[in-house]
């Protein structure tokens, strides 16, 4: 197991490790929480698909951590899950960064740490229309991600989704459209 990555920022340490625990997982909730708006049934999505992987080892719960908040130190987070029994694929499900510590390069080990445990740098992803400002630049111009599809109506209507390092039609997966 890779050790965890330590990060020193404004006199604050921060560390960044994998875990498969399921206090990590209720500690990095709220700040997953925040994303709820964007994506309906994320609560669902999160405590009986991904939760129940990064407990077995089969998805990837990256944490970053601080000495600042005791009560809740996790202030970044990346998920991600590599196929199973040939089944799906690699896919990097979400980065996020509490909104008082982005810009300071947090974001950025997240995802290479993600990298590094999922065994690719270039795992599918798809992001909301409200948050790509936030990634595109880290996505495209540092890891060279490649902008595959864009399409509306995915999680929400009349949205879109932008997807990177993959063409899937993810309007079969949910409940705002049969694929066209």
């Amino acid at each position: 197991m890779q050790a965890p990555y330590q990060l020193v920022s404004r006199s604050m340490s921060i560390s960044i490790r994998r875990s498969h625990r399921l206090i990590d997982a209720s500690r990095a909730w709220p700040l997953l929480d925040s994303l709820s708006g964007l994506y309906p049934d994320l609560a669902d999505w999160y405590w009986n698909k991904a939760v129940p992987g990064i407990v077995t080892g089969h998805g990837a719960l990256i944490v970053a951590e601080t000495d600042e908040d005791p009560g809740n130190p996790v202030i970044g987070l990346a998920l991600g899950r590599k196929p199973t029994d040939g089944d799906g694929e690699t896919k990097l499900q979400c980065v996020r960064v509490a909104p008082g510590h982005q810009r300071r390069g947090i974001g950025a080990r997240l995802l290479e740490r993600a990298f590094a445990e999922l065994g690719s740098d270039q795992p599918f992803c798809s992001v909301s229309e409200e948050m790509l400002h936030l990634v595109a630049p880290l996505f495209i111009n540092r890891f060279g991600f490649t902008l595959t599809r864009v399409g509306q109506g995915i999680y929400r209507p009349d949205k879109l989704e932008y997807q990177f390092n993959g063409d899937h039609d993810l309007r079969r997966k949910t409940p705002y459209g049969a694929a066209a």
